[in-house]
């Protein structure tokens, strides 16, 4: 997570006025790691958004998939 921190500030840098400081949305599978507190403490301070998905979601997310 901290290289995806450190790309996001340097993309926003890039991004226009309007859009630099909105919310990021980070969407992330299930594994017990992406509930540490400190680093969904480092992602709220830099506006960035974690949506975890449960386990076991794929054929309803992507029926398509082959």
């Amino acid at each position: 997570m901290l290289n995806f921190v450190s790309e996001i500030k340097i993309r926003r840098l890039k991004w226009p006025k309007k859009i630099r400081n909105e919310k990021v949305l980070r969407i992330v599978d299930d594994h017990s790691t992406r509930s540490n507190p400190d680093t969904l403490k480092l992602l709220r301070g830099n506006d960035i958004e974690l949506l975890v998905l449960p386990a076991h979601l794929t054929h309803l997310l992507q029926p398509f998939d082959a």
